[in-house]
């Protein structure tokens, strides 16, 4: 097909390509912390109400599921970043972890979607 496309479509075709490859692909990265984030949580739920749970496990936890040591998420600001912000919000949603019912990590689901 690109071998008919004049030299300049077939250019743009690829850059364009190029560009929205990544975004897609990132959100899904996104997405899958997002969710071992609040897996975590939720499956140390009575921790995260006592203040146990520490970033570090979190980041340890996130690092496993992506083949990646503790340094290297560390180290990856955007990664921290996204930890960091998907703690906040399922900490505002959970009212800080004195909610008694810990499907209340997921119930933020539902709010984001509403928003989009």
């Amino acid at each position: 097909y690109f071998s008919r496309m004049e030299p300049k479509s077939a250019f743009l075709l690829l850059v364009l390509a190029a560009c929205l490859t990544p975004v897609s692909a990132g959100r899904e990265h996104e997405r899958s912390v997002e969710n071992r984030v609040r897996q975590f949580i939720f499956d140390n739920y009575d921790k995260y109400q006592q203040g146990q749970l520490t970033h570090r496990m979190m980041k340890m936890d996130v690092g496993d599921a992506l083949g990646r040591s503790y340094k290297e998420v560390k180290a990856n600001r955007d990664l921290c970043l996204l930890i960091e912000t998907e703690v906040e919000r399922i900490t505002q949603v959970c009212d800080e972890g004195r909610t008694t019912d810990r499907n209340c990590v997921y119930s933020q689901i539902l709010d984001n979607k509403e928003e989009l």
